[in-house]
């Protein structure tokens, strides 16, 4: 998939680029970005990636799906230092309620963007969208990201909150489709 993106639009660093950050190499030393044909050659869920582009791009994923919620709520695992982590859903998620849903661990700090120039604390990862959280901890902390649609940064009202399941038998649950008719695709 992330290779038939490039074999599509071509790869040119003068007009766009992506990379992610690392904290670590695999032996523990420190580690700096990694770009698309010098280690990066998949798209991970839950990891947070920088794409810079000269132009005004509309860029499709083929083949994309969204997570399992069968196996529960999606783990990111944060290692000391700074991490940046992508949002696993195809939703907004509230930063203070994947900290509520994790006990409130005080080794990990607020979750910050990059916007207009400059790194920003904010409360909400937006879909499709990273950023870069600092873990103090010495050992990995699997951080938990519920799979709760907080109706508040969701263009909803603030005291309702939906827990979608995807158990059929339930009351409310989720399905995530995909659709195509001819060059047509959902997005």
């Amino acid at each position: 998939m992330f290779k038939n993106l490039f074999n599509i639009y071509g790869y040119d660093k003068s007009k766009w680029r992506i990379f992610y950050y690392r904290n670590m190499n695999s032996d523990g030393s420190q580690a700096g970005y990694t770009e698309y044909l010098e280690g990066l050659d998949t798209v991970n869920v839950g990891r947070g990636y920088w794409l810079i582009s000269r132009y005004q791009q509309d860029i499709f994923f083929e083949g994309a799906t969204t997570v399992n919620l069968d196996k529960g709520p999606y783990v990111i695992t944060l290692n000391s230092g700074w991490n940046e982590i992508g949002n696993p859903y195809n939703f907004n998620v509230s930063w203070s309620d994947i900290m509520s849903f994790n006990s409130n661990p005080i080794d990990v700090e607020s979750f910050k963007t990059f916007k207009d120039g400059a790194f920003i604390a904010t409360n909400t990862i937006d879909r499709f969208r990273g950023g870069f959280v600092h873990y103090n901890g010495a050992l990995p902390l699997a951080l938990k990201i519920p799979f709760t649609q907080n109706m508040g940064i969701n263009g909803g009202r603030v005291a309702r909150e939906e827990i979608f399941k995807s158990n059929l038998s339930e009351k409310e649950w989720r399905v995530a489709l995909d659709l195509s008719a001819g060059e047509l695709k959902n997005a």
